[in-house]
């Protein structure tokens, strides 16, 4: 398995987006090895409904409720997300921080980025 962060480039967002993951999910199937994007929230209902299996670079240990400009978990599994990436260099989250999305997370895969064990 592969997983592919399109971070926030030009070239991974919007319909950018769109094509970079057509083209990991042809070499996917070509190759036999599962390959995941990782994008930004307002791109996984664009890839997913497109059949495209994506995860979300990121979501917040948060429900429903006041959290302007947090992701909230329940929202990108609607909007199609599989799974989502935390703790990556760029976000870094202390382990408190780790486990309460992992509360929030239930239905979520996740893929816990970390310098060691």
């Amino acid at each position: 398995m592969i997983f592919v962060n399109f971070k926030t480039y030009q070239q991974g967002t919007g319909e950018s987006a769109l094509s970079l993951a057509k083209i990991c999910a042809e070499v996917a199937k070509e190759t036999g090895v599962q390959i995941i994007p990782i994008v930004q929230a307002v791109d996984i209902f664009r890839l997913a409904s497109q059949g495209l299996t994506v995860w979300a670079q990121h979501v917040d240990g948060i429900d429903f409720g006041l959290h302007t400009g947090q992701i909230l978990p329940a929202a990108v599994l609607t909007a199609g997300a599989k799974g989502t990436l935390l703790n990556h260099a760029e976000n870094k989250l202390s382990l408190e921080k780790i486990k309460a999305v992992m509360q929030k997370c239930q239905n979520l895969q996740t893929l816990i980025c970390t310098e060691s064990i």
